[in-house]
């Protein structure tokens, strides 16, 4: 199996997203994680609470007391951050489209970021100081304070093509 992703868990142990699932890596042993099987996994995200958000190539699922949840169908999900405190973002592309867009996690349902529409967003980072650098395809990279929105984001290289964002001091 081809390992998309490892990710550090709050309990220590490594979030471990492949073609074929979500496993989880404590010590030597490899745990299923319950409803991650069958997704292919490119993104994790765990919540204070132990919630599990996985993007893959068919949406978002949440993974919470053993049980799946799925939301944006047909939408391929990586990565997925958390941009505020119980506040989740994440890019999705919708299944045979070049275009992808941002969405956020208001309440129980993922809706579009207000003023991200207008971009192709290629990937994004939160830096310590809690602006999100957004990569625009072609274009720069976007720094956006999650409060304020995209109408009052900086736009920085202009015209030139970033291909990767890691993450920033503030």
């Amino acid at each position: 199996d081809e390992i998309q992703l490892l990710v550090p868990a709050r309990d220590g142990s490594i979030l471990v997203g492949t073609l074929a699932g979500l496993t989880r890596l404590r010590g030597d042993a490899v745990e299923t994680v319950p409803g991650g099987t069958g997704l292919k996994v490119w993104a994790a995200h765990e919540r204070a609470d132990g919630t599990l958000w996985v993007g893959h190539e068919r949406g978002v699922a949440r993974l919470a007391g053993g049980q799946r949840q799925d939301f944006l169908p047909n939408v391929q999900v990586a990565p997925i951050i958390e941009v505020k405190p119980g506040r989740l973002w994440a890019i999705g592309k919708q299944a045979g489209s070049p275009d992808a867009g941002l969405y956020e996690l208001s309440g129980e349902e993922w809706k579009r970021v207000p003023g991200s529409e207008s971009f192709t967003i290629e990937d994004m980072t939160l830096a310590s100081s809690g602006r999100v650098w957004v990569i625009v395809e072609g274009n720069g990279v976007l720094e956006v304070d999650p409060e304020a929105g995209f109408d009052k984001a900086m736009h920085h290289l202009q015209g030139i093509t970033v291909t990767t964002i890691r993450e920033l001091p503030g």
